[in-house]
């Protein structure tokens, strides 16, 4: 729900205290800690705004999934030697390859230190997804 509240606020604009969502105040100090809202100003001209997604969430984003890849081939009517792009099985492969290559690009930005600790709740989020995807998950 913090994230849904977060992820509403538009990117760029600078809000006061009480114009921020009630679940981003209650949760202020930990958000301005990770670096997932920044403030700018000083006592009575204090404005809060969201940070821009670092660029690991933008290129994650940006990845085509396998069903994503069949439409794109069919819209071009493209095919590899004559054989459809994407089996089930290989878009089931590229789905769970590009879950674990986001969740090594987010240790990438923890390690470098573009990346607030928020960014241990998405990894976990892709893990659960890869275990899911697996069956080894129930729920």
């Amino acid at each position: 729900m913090l994230n849904e509240k977060i992820e509403e606020m538009e990117e760029g604009k600078k809000y006061r205290k009480k114009e921020l969502p009630e679940a981003v105040v209650e949760n202020l100090d930990s958000l301005l800690e990770t670096g997932v809202i920044i403030r700018t100003g000083k006592k009575s001209g204090t404005r809060y705004e969201r940070a821009p997604d670092p660029a690991w969430a933008q290129v994650a984003k940006n990845v085509l999934d396998g069903q994503q890849i069949d439409e794109v081939a069919a819209e071009n009517n493209a095919e590899v030697a004559g054989e459809t792009l994407a089996t089930p099985m290989t878009q089931f492969s590229l789905a769970i390859g590009n879950r674990a290559a986001l969740i090594v690009q987010m240790c990438d930005a923890l390690q470098q230190g573009q990346a607030g600790l928020g960014t241990i709740n998405d990894m976990k989020g892709q893990a659960i997804l890869i275990l899911r995807d697996l069956n080894l998950l129930e729920g």
